[in-house]
C-alpha cells in the first residue's frame, strides 16, 4: 500500500489554480508489492515551482529477504511510475465548505467524464480540461494525450479544447 505523509497546514500547500492544491513536500512509502520486488522504498519529494513539477530529493531502499541492492535492482525499479503514483495522491481539489474550503483527492466518475465529454467545450468541461491538463504537466505526461484519454476524445479535439480553455481563461500557465 502506498502511504503519504506530510506536514499539515497551509504552509505546505501550493494553490496552482483551477481549484487544484498540491503538497509542497511529502514523503511516500511503497511496500514491496507496490513496486513488484522484494524491496521496500520511500521517497522524499518536493515541489519545484520553476519547472512546474515534483522532484525526488531522496530515495531510500530497504532490502527484504535475499535480494541484493545492486545495479540490476535499481534499473528494474519503476521510479517514474512510483513518482507518478505519489503525485496522484499529492494533488487535491478545493471544494467549497462552510469554513472556506475542504481538500479532496481529484475524483471524477467515468459517467461524469462521459457527460462532460458529450456536452462539449462548455465552461464546466473546460474547467476540468484545465485541471486534467495541469495534472498531466505535473506528472510529466503529454497533456493533450492525457486530456484526450481522460475524456475519450480524439487528439485533435483534445488539442482544440485545451486551446479553448486557454482562450476563455480556464487554463493559465
Amino acid at each position: 500500500m502506498i502511504k503519504i505523509s506530510s506536514k499539515m497546514g497551509p504552509s505546505n500547500l501550493v494553490d496552482i489554480g483551477g481549484g487544484l492544491v498540491i503538497l509542497k513536500e511529502f514523503t511516500v512509502e511503497f511496500d514491496a508489492e507496490d513496486i513488484d520486488t522484494d524491496t521496500e522504498a520511500s521517497m522524499k519529494v518536493y515541489w519545484d515551482s520553476e519547472h512546474f513539477t515534483y522532484e525526488i530529493a531522496e530515495l531510500k531502499l530497504t532490502r527484504a529477504g535475499d535480494q541484493q541492492l545492486n545495479g540490476s535492482l535499481l534499473r528494474a525499479l519503476p521510479i517514474q511510475a512510483m513518482l507518478r503514483a505519489a503525485i496522484s495522491r499529492a494533488i487535491q481539489f478545493k471544494v467549497p465548505a462552510e469554513s472556506g474550503f475542504e481538500l479532496r483527492h481529484i475524483a471524477i466518475s467515468d459517467a461524469e467524464a462521459k457527460r462532460l465529454s458529450k456536452q462539449g467545450p462548455k465552461p464546466e468541461t473546460l474547467d476540468w480540461v484545465a485541471r486534467i491538463y495541469k495534472t498531466a504537466r505535473i506528472k510529466l505526461m503529454p497533456p493533450t494525450q492525457y486530456v484526450g484519454s481522460f475524456f475519450e476524445i480524439p487528439h485533435r479535439t483534445a488539442s482544440h479544447w485545451i486551446k479553448l480553455a486557454r482562450d476563455r481563461g480556464h487554463l493559465t500557465d
